[in-house]
């Protein structure tokens, strides 16, 4: 029987649940509390410490939680439970964080935040000192509040008639269609009388009239307005016009000036309007109608000129509609006063008109109908009613917000646009001024800001506002030119009038590229560059770089994505069957913009992909487990990849994950489940070049239930409920952890560092209530001639601890006992097999002992249970009786032998350091007996 050695060049390969012949060297059965190094080693995790209580009572299991990482001097956590929100300082823990002016939090009831389950149907995007909060579980809806439509009122059913030029013996004529009132009766009381007013009056006035007059009353008089009634199927049809002069010698240019035609069209059209009737059965007697009615609004005088003026003269002050300058002719209109305002000459009788523009308005709720004719085949005369065929149809002056729908194509409507006139001066008149394009008639300009994120925005240190945010309404367009974002779709069964319901919400949101993102079903959603608030297109007449961004994934499932991560230049979409990639050029615009699919892993929705480094990692179910991938690109191919990181303990992690987390700087990602909040599962992980060299797996077990967490750096912050309140803790995850003045770390969870003072009789108030099965322990810390690691005999009643007068003064560390276990693998005789080596089964295999190799270590145990037997424990401790100094903790490095003495197979053999002393261990060995019947070639 040959006496052999093999050996474990490391002890930090984690856990491992395929067979032990598949293992590689340096994976275990199992690591508890014990953490993976590529510095250290195996080492017991780090402890967690006590920062400061934040509530009072446990918050819910379905709590929501989120870690607002501002700036290297603010930090927050947020959390929500019970329709209650408050913001803590991260780094005190200090409840003196504000939000609108109170500390107490903000109850959401009948708010946007309200939820039963606010960590399952809660998210949070945190840009800048702005803070998204987005309810999953509400329906996107519109507002009611729309544009108005073109028969909302006299101030938009109007018409806008003007002069493009004056000429001679040019004929200028307008036709006018409109409903009238077709029964009620005259203003004048008369006899009982019923009958019918058809008319024929001019070329092309027809109209058909049915009235009734009060009884007992005299005939109508003439000249009697016919007043009240319902609006008639039949319309009334007139047509009016102006012919200016021939030209002749002596013949006066103001004649043809825009401002005198427009002035003669408009008495023309409104003599029109007001015509007389004969009513059957009334010689003599005449009735006036209103069609709808309609109104001709004045042509603007400056006033009276006095010709006699030296309207020749280029001296200042004499104003002419062409210019100062006679010589560009045009209309004299006056002089101008010290404010260059035009003051008319009194002279003679002539008037003066500078306007060439009129407007014809209905007050009633009906369209009508006009169109311009001229004998100079349409150049002469205008006129502006709901739409134009091009933006040059439009005069250069108009009354101040005049709007008007320009059309392009005939069969496309996604050309037409609308815009609306605004005066220099900003005022109600007609006036010089620009057309600027604007939202279209009838439109629904507005999402409901109480069905869509909130915003929590930081405005001082510890100072918060809460409340809706300004979402920005559709400022030009239609439903066909600038539709509503995909993230709103009207339900059609919406009893509401008008209608405003909608039947999507928002899955998740995200920023990239300096845009606000919203994910709703199969749509991504990007706001306009830099207008995070804006989703509508700011023109129509182009399409902008800057505009926002909506896109469906073409996929032939169906696909509704979940989350959303920026990932080298590009952004990927997480659904729960598949990956996208959303793609532009080096802008990303709506011209360039594609989403492709990419893979087609299955995924866990629920939880938000996990953004480290050059990788994303986001979990899976498979079944009652959980599972891990690692997302990335191909360096070989340039293609998207993703590799799984738990293949080797697929019943490991449980199901449900609720909570990921993950630092660049320790190369450590942690996970939390639903069924044990008290677990956390520890991936560990180390890149040199192109191959991973460490990738472990472990597990740590808390005396409190994890609520939320996050890394800041190095550190962990963790939300946590203990004995029925809520706690702010840390736990530093940095290598080479040690305490202040000292060379080592004393483990501890929930640590807190305390003095007994002479004044209490060596006893302190523990800031959290110890649960049955807590071990409180106390250790002194450097302080002085006081040195640290030596663990004080103590008793704890309640919250109260006390370690006697005799260790008043004494600076501790005080918290809860924990234990470190690593079990080995079984330690298989492999054999040589080609070049390598692999387990040999036809040999037996009897283990006569073992070394560990440790570092910077103070205390251990060994414990071996061989099968059917009991454990035999073998106890490493650096004080050594007569050597040690008293009062001092040496630190030693080296190794440590144990006897086995026991068959390989189902022995037991574990690490295990229960102590708050640090232990380290880098390798292991052991001595085994073989008998082989013989040897692999």
């Amino acid at each position: 029987m040959a006496l052999i050695n093999t050996s474990l060049a490391n002890l930090v390969q984690g856990v491992s649940q395929q067979p032990d012949t598949l293992r590689f060297d340096g994976q275990c059965e199992e690591q508890i509390n014990a953490l993976s190094s590529v510095t250290d080693g195996l080492k017991k995790r780090p402890n967690s410490r006590y920062i400061k209580n934040l509530v009072n009572s446990a918050i819910a299991e379905g709590a929501f939680v989120h870690f607002i990482d501002r700036d290297k001097q603010e930090k927050y956590v947020l959390i929500i439970n019970n329709n209650t929100i408050q913001v803590f300082n991260l780094f005190t823990g200090a409840n003196t964080v504000t939000i609108n002016n109170a500390t107490t939090g903000f109850t959401g009831n009948n708010q946007y935040l309200v939820s039963s389950n606010p960590r399952d149907e809660l998210k949070a995007l945190t840009v800048g000192d702005t803070t998204f909060l987005l309810n999953t579980a509400k329906n996107v809806n519109r507002a009611a509040t729309k544009s108005n439509a073109i028969t909302h009122s006299s101030t938009t059913n109007k018409a806008l008639v003007f002069v493009k030029k004056g000429d001679y013996s040019t004929e200028y004529s307008l036709k006018i269609k409109s409903k009238f009132y077709a029964s009620g009766s005259t203003n004048t009381a008369n006899t009982n009388l019923t009958g019918v007013i058809n008319t024929t009056q001019g070329d092309n006035n027809t109209g058909h009239i049915e009235y009734t007059m009060a009884s007992g009353s005299a005939a109508p008089n003439n000249g009697d307005y016919f007043t009240s009634g319902t609006l008639s199927t039949d319309t009334y049809e007139f047509n009016a016009s102006f012919r200016t002069n021939a030209q002749s010698s002596g013949t006066s240019s103001e004649a043809i000036s825009a401002g005198v035609i427009a002035k003669n069209l408009r008495d023309a059209i409104n003599e029109a309007l007001f015509s007389q009737f004969t009513v059957n059965g009334f010689a003599g007697v005449f009735l006036h109608i209103n069609p709808t009615p309609l109104a001709v609004g004045e042509v603007k005088e400056i006033g009276q000129a006095d010709t006699s003026a030296s309207v020749g003269d280029n001296a200042p002050g004499v104003v002419h509609d062409g210019g100062s300058d006679k010589s560009r002719g045009g209309t004299f209109l006056g002089k101008q006063d010290n404010d260059l305002n035009v003051v008319p000459d009194v002279g003679t009788n002539k008037r003066i008109y500078q306007q060439y523009v009129f407007e014809i308005t209905s007050s009633a709720d009906v369209e009508f109908e006009i169109s311009a004719f001229d004998s100079k085949s349409g150049t002469a005369l205008g006129v502006v009613y709901k739409e134009v065929d091009s933006i040059s149809d439009l005069p250069a002056i108009a009354p101040n917000n005049f709007k008007v729908k320009v059309r392009g194509s005939a069969e496309d409507n996604e050309d037409d646009y609308y815009v609306k006139f605004q005066t220099d001066s900003g005022g109600d008149d007609i006036g010089n001024g620009g057309w600027v394009e604007d939202v279209g008639f009838d439109e629904f300009t507005t999402l409901d800001e109480a069905s869509l994120p909130m915003k929590l925005v930081n405005t001082a240190e510890n100072t918060f506002d809460l409340g809706v945010s300004p979402w920005k309404t559709k400022q030009v367009g239609d439903a066909d030119t600038n539709p509503f974002p995909s993230f709103f779709d009207l339900d059609i069964s919406d009893t509401d009038d008008p209608k405003k319901k909608g039947t999507r919400k928002i899955s998740n949101l995200f920023f990239f590229k300096n845009r606000l993102g919203f994910l709703s079903e199969g749509s991504v959603i990007m706001s306009e560059t830099g207008q995070y608030y804006n989703f509508f297109r700011t023109t129509v007449r182009t399409l902008l770089d800057a505009d926002p961004i909506d896109i469906n994934v073409a996929s032939k499932r169906v696909t509704k994505l979940s989350s959303a991560v920026g990932f080298q230049e590009n952004l990927i979409l997480f659904g729960e069957k598949g990956q996208f990639v959303l793609r532009g050029n080096d802008l990303l615009t709506p011209k360039t913009v594609s989403v492709t699919p990419i893979t087609n892993y299955d995924s866990d929705t629920s939880t938000t992909p996990l953004e480290l480094g050059s990788y994303i990692y986001f979990p899976f179910n498979r079944g009652s487990f959980s599972g891990l991938r690692e997302f990335t690109i191909n360096a070989n191919t340039d293609n998207y990849d993703s590799v799984e990181v738990t293949s080797h303990v697929p019943r490991y992690i449980p199901s449900d994950i609720i909570d990921i987390a993950g630092s660049t700087s320790e190369n450590m990602i942690c996970l939390v489940s639903a069924s044990n909040t008290r677990e956390m599962f520890v991936y560990k992980y180390y890149w040199e070049g192109n191959q991973k060299i460490l990738s472990s797996w472990s597990k740590f077990t808390f005396p409190f239930e994890v609520r939320g967490m996050e890394f800041v750096d190095s550190d962990l912050y963790v939300v946590a409920v203990k004995s029925s309140k809520t706690e702010l803790l840390k736990i530093p995850m940095e290598e080479k952890l040690v305490d202040d003045n000292t060379t080592f770390n004393t483990y501890l969870d929930m640590r807190t560092n305390n003095t007994f003072t002479t004044g209490n009789d060596g006893t302190l108030v523990l800031p959290f209530t110890p649960e049955a099965g807590d071990v409180i322990q106390v250790y002194t810390r450097e302080h002085g001639s006081t040195k640290a690691g030596a663990l004080l005999p103590s008793t704890v009643d309640g919250v109260v601890v006390s370690v006697g007068s005799d260790n008043a003064n004494i600076p501790v560390w005080v918290g809860i006992k924990y234990t470190m276990s690593y079990t080995f693998s079984e330690q298989l005789f492999k054999q040589r097999a080609n070049n390598s080596r692999s387990p040999s089964g036809i040999s037996r295999h009897f283990l006569k002992g073992g070394s560990v190799f440790f570092d910077d270590t103070s205390s251990f145990k060994v414990e071996v249970t061989p099968k059917a037997r009991q454990t035999y424990t073998n106890t490493f401790t650096s004080n050594i009786v007569g050597s040690t100094t008293i009062g001092t903790l040496p630190i030693e490095s080296g190794s440590f032998s144990f006897p086995i003495m026991s068959a390989v197979k189902d022995t037991e053999i574990k690490l295990i350091n229960d102590s708050a002393l640090p232990s380290n261990f880098q390798s292991a060995e052991f001595e085994s007996f073989i008998h082989s019947r013989s040897r692999r070639v």
